[in-house]
């Protein structure tokens, strides 16, 4: 993993700073992320100040009321605007066999105003005496804007939560970032039980920004819930030695698999689906786009484009350019397995994105772009290069062999229903 040096230096500085049972290095690390991806980093302190210094998070309310209003014993939370998450974790929730008896928690971070005078003095107070303010820099700023964030946050637990120790285990989507980091360890600290659902490909990546190792190198909850142990082969070096895995697999993807088999007379039509990975990888859709656009067999195909969240159908239209020749047409179902069902493409063209593994039962006609920032490859699924290459490919599916049990795996189901029940 390549993290910037300026980014390890800024998180070196909170390694083994406390504040009481919350690890500083860990709920800071989040908006530290945040501040080096910003590309105006001024701009970027200066909204986060007006922010901590004059609202506050109505969220820590809202979720005492919801606990307090209702007799569950089983809290799962998410922080994301994504539907796909929401009913990823319905999933998951009767899979486990909790429907009955669980509350659901978006995270949405909404604003209420206030002042923050003496949160802000707390701070300096705190920085002043752990002498954060040793070597003033603006990344000695952003240490302070997450502390500060932070202070913030702990005070309207405290307030709303107190010494009272609710009943119930926390089971969240992502425990290394924001608000349900925060969540974990105070839940951790009053001694309820804590879980990480694994929501997207984790893999170790080569060439991804540090926001992605973040997921899975900063997972404060007792349990981490994977999805099988293609995973943990992956990034079980990045878990600290008190984190305990369990295999759950996936639920929405097993029941893909269950559901829908490849066959070569419906998987036939003359549609592409281009899965993209985030903005991240600009370049390398750009290379894709090309790539496909110089072959002479491309014209007889419509390219059904599945965007990441973090690119709209602007951003994609401005990378492919004016010279471009290919068809578009932009995938706006809900899912992939939906847009599978729906399109029937004789081909899914991915890289470095979780869809790779959520059409393994397809892998016939799964092919993964060999671009210049690969982060991970499946050597069963076919690759390829260039245009004529993969246009030779397409239509003559080879059998892959994917052993899925090893990607996704349930094996530790009945071990997890036991660590839920009182």
């Amino acid at each position: 993993m390549k993290l910037s040096n300026s980014h390890l230096s800024t998180m070196s500085r909170l390694e083994d700073l406390m504040y009481g049972d919350f690890c500083l290095s860990s709920v800071c690390a989040p908006l530290v992320i945040q501040f080096y991806s910003a590309e105006n980093k001024v701009t970027f302190v200066l909204k986060k100040f007006i922010k901590f210094f004059w609202f506050k998070n109505e969220d820590h309310e809202k979720l005492w009321r919801l606990i307090k209003n209702n007799n569950k014993i089983n809290l799962v939370s998410y922080a994301t605007s994504r539907q796909n998450h929401k009913y990823l974790l319905e999933a998951y929730v009767s899979k486990i066999g909790i429907e009955d008896n669980y509350l659901l928690f978006n995270f949405k971070g909404k604003l209420k105003f206030t002042c923050n005078f003496f949160i802000f003095i707390k701070t300096v107070h705190f920085c002043a005496k752990n002498n954060v303010f040793r070597d003033f820099s603006l990344s000695t700023v952003c240490i302070f804007l997450a502390l500060f964030e932070f202070l913030s946050n702990k005070k309207e637990i405290d307030y709303y939560f107190g010494d009272s120790k609710p009943t119930l285990n926390y089971l969240c989507l992502n425990a290394a970032w924001s608000s349900e980091n925060l969540y974990t360890h105070f839940f951790n600290s009053i001694g309820v039980k804590t879980f990480s659902f694994q929501h997207a490909a984790y893999c170790d990546f080569e060439h991804a920004h540090p926001i992605e190792s973040n997921s899975y190198s900063n997972i404060p909850s007792n349990y981490f819930l994977a999805w099988g142990e293609y995973t943990t082969d992956q990034i079980s070096k990045y878990f600290s030695k008190e984190l305990k895995v369990l295999y759950i697999g996936n639920p929405v993807v097993e029941r893909f698999f269950n559901s829908v088999q490849y066959d070569p007379e419906v998987y036939s039509k003359n549609v592409i689906i281009l899965a993209l990975p985030r903005i991240f990888y600009i370049q390398e859709i750009a290379d894709l786009i090309e790539t496909l656009d110089s072959a002479f067999e491309s014209q007889k195909y419509t390219y059904k484009v599945r965007l990441h969240p973090s690119m709209n159908k602007e951003d994609f239209l401005n990378i492919c350019g004016s010279n471009c020749s290919l068809v578009f047409d932009f995938d706006d179902e809900s899912s992939i397995h939906t847009s599978i069902i729906i399109n029937k493409p004789c081909a899914v063209i991915s890289f470095n994105s979780s869809i790779v593994f959520e059409l393994l039962n397809l892998g016939e006609i799964v092919y993964i772009f060999d671009a210049k920032r690969n982060d991970f490859y499946i050597d069963q699924l076919q690759t390829f290069n260039s245009g004529t290459e993969f246009f030779t490919k397409v239509g003559n599916a080879t059998n892959t062999h994917i052993h899925k049990n090893y990607f996704f795996d349930d094996k530790d189901m009945a071990s997890l229903r036991k660590l839920l029940a009182f």
